[in-house]
């Protein structure tokens, strides 16, 4: 018979070389990959944000030519009633307006959406979107042309910024950086 000879177990691991080495490797990846990690998050926080303000304006026009009369998207702090003219990351409101005066009115609310979660801003181009926007029956916007820009409250970079243009007709664009200003 034969016997087995069992040799000595080397021991398994690192190398404190090899450990340096990962070390290392790790710190780089961290160096870069974390303010590119921020940038990207900052960037799709404020898409979201675009897009929200975008869908509730979409919102207001599709119901206004729904439900055949004049519903509106204005400023809120309390989800329940407008807050008049100023910076919309308060909150808004889409309701119907049969009355056009771009108030509540104890008429139906629609949509209730709240304050932003975190520092970014919106704010109206010019009045009368700096109160309300405001859709007709027929599905085109009362005031004429205007806008708003949402901005990253921490980096107010013009190049890093949301542009939502709404038309006359109605129509609402989005566009990404070029902005005249940042607040």
């Amino acid at each position: 018979m034969e016997s087995v000879v069992s040799l000595p177990a080397q021991n398994a691991g690192f190398t404190l070389i090899e450990l340096m080495i990962v070390m290392v490797i790790v710190a780089i990846f961290v160096t870069v990959g974390v303010p590119n990690f921020q940038n990207m998050i900052s960037d799709n926080r404020l898409s979201t944000q675009a897009n929200s303000l975008v869908s509730s304006l979409q919102l207001a026009r599709s119901e206004a030519l729904k439900l055949r009369t004049p519903v509106s998207v204005c400023r809120s702090v309390d989800g329940a009633t407008c807050a008049g003219a100023g910076a919309w990351e308060t909150g808004w409101l889409v309701f119907l307006d049969s009355n056009e005066n771009g108030d509540v009115d104890g008429q139906q609310i629609i949509q209730n959406i709240s304050g932003l979660s975190s520092s970014n801003t919106i704010r109206a181009s010019a009045a009368p979107f700096t109160d309300f926007v405001n859709y007709q029956p027929t599905g085109l916007q009362s005031a004429g042309a205007g806008n708003f820009r949402i901005c990253n409250g921490n980096n107010p970079d013009v190049d890093q910024g949301r542009e939502i243009s709404i038309s006359p007709t109605g129509r609402i664009q989005t566009n990404k950086g070029g902005l005249a200003s940042c607040p």
